[in-house]
């Protein structure tokens, strides 16, 4: 059976329950669960009131409030606190600090550069111009993959296991080993020669443009403009049938989005008609 409330206790709830710790209520209260003091005092339109402690800024010396969970707060506003920071935690005071730049010969002119230590390993040069007479003056003599023969390479082209004297033989490595795809039918991407059918005789610079004007020169996919691109839109067909000059079956896009177009082409097919259909 639930224990009726006292006048005491409720004289010590609403005297105590606005600034007053969960703990610090339930020593008063001892007789009580967390629960039935909550109720209590929510029955009684008691609120916690919102507890702040003052501070100091370390910059500004502007005092600030803030809730007791924010403590350690040491600034009334991050300007102060980037303000505070520049001041006194630049160079040897920082807390990362690691002993600055050090310095190391260049291995082309051997002129003496600082660098950071995080780069102390990785650089090697002064500037772009000692790296290429270090690569020019350091070649090896390989052979060539295909052919066998001699020519010179520079220490960071030497880790591939491949070295070509020309495209020709490089060609002619890649169709041996398999690592060049066929043409036409042998090709993954062949789908019938459907890009050697020949378009409508309607299907002119006039109709483009005409369709680039409705779609406000504008790729109807990411929404960028003819003007930004810096090219003319290119005019799709969405049911890829060239014979289909229709107005309602053509629609501008980018070149990224219209090479998008050759896969899914179903799933392309739909969206854009359902697109075209919400348009007009």
């Amino acid at each position: 059976m639930k224990k009726r409330w006292a006048v005491e206790e409720d004289e010590l709830l609403r005297k105590l329950y606005p600034t007053s710790t969960k703990e610090k209520l339930m020593n008063l209260l001892a007789n009580r669960t967390w629960s039935s003091i909550s109720c209590r005092a929510n029955r009684e339109g008691l609120k916690k009131a919102k507890l702040r402690i003052t501070k100091k800024c370390l910059e500004c010396n502007k005092s600030f409030d803030v809730h007791p969970c924010h403590n350690a707060s040491k600034f009334c506003s991050r300007k102060c606190k980037g303000v505070w920071h520049s001041k006194n935690l630049l160079g040897d005071k920082a807390s990362n600090w690691k002993g600055g730049n050090k310095t190391k010969n260049c291995l082309t002119c051997n002129k003496e550069i600082k660098v950071m230590p995080a780069l102390f390993i990785r650089k090697k040069f002064c500037s772009k111009d000692c790296m290429h007479e270090y690569q020019r003056r350091y070649r090896k003599e390989v052979l060539c993959t295909w052919c066998k023969k001699k020519l010179k390479r520079s220490l960071s082209h030497i880790r591939y296991s491949n070295a070509f004297c020309s495209f020709e033989c490089r060609f002619e490595h890649m169709k041996t080993t398999g690592q060049l795809f066929g043409e036409l039918e042998d090709n993954p991407n062949w789908q019938d020669g459907k890009s050697f059918e020949p378009y409508g005789i309607e299907f002119n610079r006039k109709l483009k443009e005409q369709i680039r004007k409705r779609d406000n020169y504008t790729c109807q996919e990411c929404g960028f403009t003819q003007k930004q691109l810096g090219y003319k839109l290119y005019v799709h067909h969405i049911d890829y049938n060239k014979q289909n000059n229709s107005s309602n079956n053509l629609i501008s896009l980018c070149k990224q989005c219209h090479s998008q177009t050759n896969f899914n082409r179903t799933d392309w097919t739909t969206y854009f008609k359902n697109k075209m259909g919400d348009k007009h």
